[in-house]
């Protein structure tokens, strides 16, 4: 079996009592121990955990020293399944996510309803994610010159 980055061997793996740890995270700057929990090597599961943990940091104004980002996330594909390592990843790196995402298929009624959630976020970020023909993710990036030589727009 080869190295796998995805795996993200380089980080130590979660201490077995981290969604309790996560739980008990408190104080006026718990920002430092969700930055420490964030950076175990985080299955979804775990990762579920360290958002959550995240999230009521967030509620109350509660996150010192992590720099709060409010970012959107539109894709015409369901994304929901990237959220809670998107925050946990953000934590490991000092940064308190708070994350905004469009349902499936809303993305266009969301960016044109001036009174609609995605609006009223005023996200620091909104990154789109693009799509392939017939509506599939790309799975790698191109170059823009390559995706020019192939016919596609960047």
């Amino acid at each position: 079996m080869g190295w796998d980055p995805t795996t993200l061997p380089w980080l130590t793996p979660p201490p077995v009592d981290l969604r309790a740890r996560a739980r008990a995270v408190g104080g006026p700057a718990r920002g430092r121990a969700l930055q420490d929990l964030a950076t175990h090597r985080l299955d979804l599961s775990a990762a579920r955990h360290v958002a959550g943990a995240v999230g009521r940091a967030l509620d109350e104004r509660a996150f010192s020293p992590l720099r709060r980002v409010d970012l959107a996330i539109l894709a015409g594909a369901t994304v929901d399944l990237l959220g809670d390592s998107v925050v946990a990843g953000a934590a490991r790196h000092g940064v308190a996510v708070a994350l905004h995402s469009v349902p499936f298929g809303q993305v266009q009624q969301q960016l044109l309803d001036p009174t609609s959630a995605l609006l009223r976020s005023a996200a620091d970020v909104v990154p789109r994610l693009r799509e392939g023909p017939g509506g599939r993710a790309r799975d790698r990036l191109e170059p823009p010159d390559a995706a020019r030589a192939a016919g596609r727009r960047h």
